[in-house]
């Protein structure tokens, strides 16, 4: 919990502190995105904690609009399983609001998310996604978002995600 609380300290300082920068993404520009997350479950005498990273490329074909996608790696232990690692990929079409010379640029996007390869059959997702990009200079942003899926197997289960990470433009 203590760790939580720290980055969460570091997270606000970083968005709050003044800054030059601006977004700086044209038409015709790629991104290298590096997200993860860290959650758990706890219940039924059972405790599982689960961390993600994931590794995208993305490509803007419009000031306002990149697709792309890449590889995600999840690391999960507990329960009484052990450590297990999977492998996965997402896919992605993020659209942005131009705010007039903006620090902090707002987007939405639509995600497919496969978690698992190897049981491909249940843990295929389709997610609704909001988040900002915090530029801390012309090619860099910390990126914050959270996302929404529904299992294209069953529809009764819900992914509810929340993602951290950093883009570099080129």
């Amino acid at each position: 919990m203590r760790r939580l609380a720290i980055g969460a300290l570091l997270l606000a300082a970083m968005v709050a502190a003044p800054r030059v920068a601006s977004a700086q993404a044209k038409k015709g520009d790629r991104e290298v995105l590096i997200q993860g997350q860290e959650f758990s479950t706890v219940g039924s005498g059972s405790n599982i904690n689960f961390g993600q990273g994931i590794f995208n490329i993305g490509v803007f074909i419009s000031d306002l609009t990149e697709v792309g996608g890449g590889p995600s790696i999840q690391i999960s232990g507990g329960g009484g399983s052990g450590v297990t690692t999977t492998v996965g990929f997402n896919g992605f079409g993020r659209r942005y609001f131009m705010i007039s010379n903006p620090k902090v640029q707002p987007y939405v996007a639509a995600e497919i998310f496969e978690q698992d390869f190897s049981n491909a059959s249940t843990s295929l997702f389709i997610n609704g996604v909001g988040g900002i990009k915090d530029y801390l200079s012309q090619k860099t942003a910390l990126d914050i978002s959270g996302a929404y899926g529904f299992n294209t197997n069953n529809s009764s289960t819900g992914l509810v995600q929340f993602k951290v990470g950093v883009t570099f433009l080129f």
